[in-house]
């Protein structure tokens, strides 16, 4: 968009929602590129088409100093992500299924959320493991 609200027909990038899902989620959580590349639906209660309002989510240690840590994701953070994922997500996900079948075996591929969506179950290194996360 440009500063008059327009669309920008010059814009040479790909992905604005994802984009700027990511950028509203960094400004308003403080959480870094490598905690939101590695967040997970559910640990935002985005399960079954429902959306809270807000969300308190417990980080992954996989940044700065390695520990976790909570965030809080407010409403505006919440509501951007709507258009990344009806707009754009099927569509980055369709893509790279076929790279990620390759790597399957490096992979947690998830066959099935428990009822509570508190627990995923799923194959890793040929073993099926159940995980728990923290909403």
């Amino acid at each position: 968009m440009t500063p008059e609200a327009e669309l920008d027909e010059t814009f040479g990038g790909w992905r604005p929602h994802r984009n700027r899902a990511a950028v509203e989620l960094a400004l308003l959580t403080g959480m870094r590129a490598q905690e939101w590349s590695t967040l997970l639906l559910p640990e935002l209660g985005l399960m079954a088409g429902d959306r809270p309002r807000t969300a308190d989510v417990d980080l992954a240690a996989c940044a700065k100093q390695k520990r976790p840590r909570s965030v809080y994701v407010p409403v505006g953070a919440m509501e951007l992500l709507d258009s990344y994922l009806m707009i754009e997500r099927p569509e980055i996900v369709a893509k790279a299924q076929r790279t990620l079948r390759r790597r399957h075996h490096d992979l947690f591929v998830v066959q099935r959320l428990e009822v509570d969506d508190t627990k995923v179950r799923g194959v890793l290194e040929g073993r099926t493991v159940t995980r728990s996360m923290v909403r």
